[in-house]
């Protein structure tokens, strides 16, 4: 690994921490650069998010902003997601025999998101001021 990898990890990581997403998202095509077969990688970055949702429950439950059973609602229905989505991806590396296809499907949902991304940002009235996050 060089240390240009060790960089690469180290920013993609505080970004994540930053903007609250799991990270998979951005890890999973950084560990493919990294020439990392595609069945780890999507093993890695489905328990990074795991791991980043179970946090955020915590948190928010912590905070009185989420309802105790909210909560555990929304860790079983994250945790099946999460578990279907993984037995799925097996599914098909196995049905099609080339892994190849997880890098595709990753691709397509990164892409998809973000249109949908933009195309959210420039229908609304987009307000980049942190006022009603701070002040409740």
């Amino acid at each position: 690994m060089s240390l240009l990898n060790v960089i690469v990890c180290l920013f993609v990581g505080i970004a994540c921490s930053l903007l609250g997403i799991g990270g998979g998202e951005l890890f999973g095509p950084v560990m493919l650069t990294m020439k990392i077969i595609p069945q780890v990688s999507s093993g890695t970055t489905s328990l990074m998010s795991l791991i980043s949702s179970i946090n955020n429950i915590i948190h928010h439950i912590v905070i009185e902003d989420l309802p105790y059973l909210s909560g555990l609602i929304l860790f079983g229905v994250g945790m099946s997601a999460g578990v279907i989505g993984r037995v799925g991806a097996l599914k098909i590396t196995k049905i099609f025999g080339r892994p190849s296809i997880l890098i595709f499907i990753l691709a397509t949902i990164l892409f998809t998101s973000s249109i949908i991304m933009v195309v959210e940002m420039t229908s609304e009235e987009a307000s980049f001021s942190f006022d009603p996050v701070c002040v409740k």
